[in-house]
């Protein structure tokens, strides 16, 4: 089962910001008997030399073990680690950080498993 979180845009940030247009309100019990989810972002840099960075994050500023990256400038599809989100219902946002000037991201989603 997939979670659409957004499409489209790009950034340059070198720090921490958030993804425009990548929010989601979510409570796991709507997920019953998930094993894990995983984050899958298909994106990639403007120019060669450097990281673009993606997670997920809890509206409170908790970063989710969903981290993925690529330092590659055609689109690839990234997959994170399996993770659980915490109890309740919580809004998650997409943040991003490039090391390696503007990155651009096509879409993302949060891959549930059963």
């Amino acid at each position: 089962s997939y979670i659409p979180l957004g499409a489209g845009g790009s950034n340059s940030n070198s720090n921490w910001a958030d993804m425009p247009g990548y929010e989601i309100s979510l409570d796991p019990a709507d997920y019953g008997g998930y094993s894990g989810m995983q984050l899958e972002v298909n994106m990639r840099l403007n120019a060669y030399g450097g990281n673009a960075i993606v997670r997920l994050v809890s509206s409170s500023g908790s970063a989710i073990s969903s981290e993925v990256s690529t330092s590659k400038t055609l689109y690839n599809l990234n997959t994170s680690s399996t993770f659980k989100l915490p109890t309740g219902k919580n809004t998650y946002k997409l943040q991003i950080k490039s090391t390696g000037g503007e990155m651009f991201i096509q879409d993302a989603r949060i891959k549930v498993s059963f």
